[in-house]
């Protein structure tokens, strides 16, 4: 077995050394030193690795969900049969953090596809049509404040008088799109609705 120690440091391990102790693939090694290079201490023609370093990184770095793929077993993990004791510090708890991950997101996953299926969700092109018409409405209302209360001001001298105005005008033209906005918004719900009664 190849082994080396560093002044004041612990034990040096070349990759094929390092493999047979961990009992992994060796490819698994070579890659996670191709991938964390600041982790070879040797150099590219003679890599050597720290044990208790490459399994605190793992620990710290790796996916335990894809632990065991066809690509290699990786750093610390338990194999078939082994107690769970055997696992890297701090595996159980990160295994624990990534399953309830998982699950978290296949049941996110699940609740969108049951949303499409009774056709719930609205597409974007809808939601960014409904923005461009409130837009417009909006706009519209400002447009025609101008000539509505051009008369009145021209007549006016009191700035009492003229914020007054400008006021009921203000209150008037946001009631029209807040009405506006409501019906928008009625006719979406009874489109959805629609679409939702349809079977699928």
């Amino acid at each position: 077995m190849s082994m080396t120690t560093e002044p004041g440091g612990e034990g040096l391990l070349g990759v094929r050394a390092a493999t047979k102790v961990l009992n992994l693939n060796p490819s698994t090694v070579t890659r996670y030193l191709q991938d964390h290079p600041s982790l070879n201490l040797g150099n590219e023609t003679r890599p050597k690795v720290d044990i208790a370093a490459l399994r605190e990184h793992r620990a710290e770095n790796v996916d335990p969900a894809r632990r065991g793929s066809h690509a290699g077993r990786l750093f610390g993990e338990v194999k078939a049969g082994q107690p769970e004791a055997a696992a890297a510090p701090g595996a159980k708890a990160v295994l624990l953090r990534a399953r309830a991950a998982r699950e978290t997101t296949m049941a996110q996953t699940v609740r969108v596809d049951l949303d499409v299926k009774k056709k719930l969700l609205v597409p974007l092109a809808e939601v960014e049509a409904g923005v461009v018409d409130a837009g417009m409405v909006l706009q519209n209302a400002l447009l025609d404040l101008g000539s509505r209360v051009a008369e009145g001001l021209s007549s006016m001298d009191a700035p009492g008088e003229i914020a007054a105005l400008l006021e009921t005008e203000h209150r008037r033209a946001l009631q029209d799109f807040h009405a506006a906005l409501t019906a928008m918004s009625k006719s979406l719900k009874a489109e959805d609705q629609s679409r939702a009664a349809e079977p699928t």
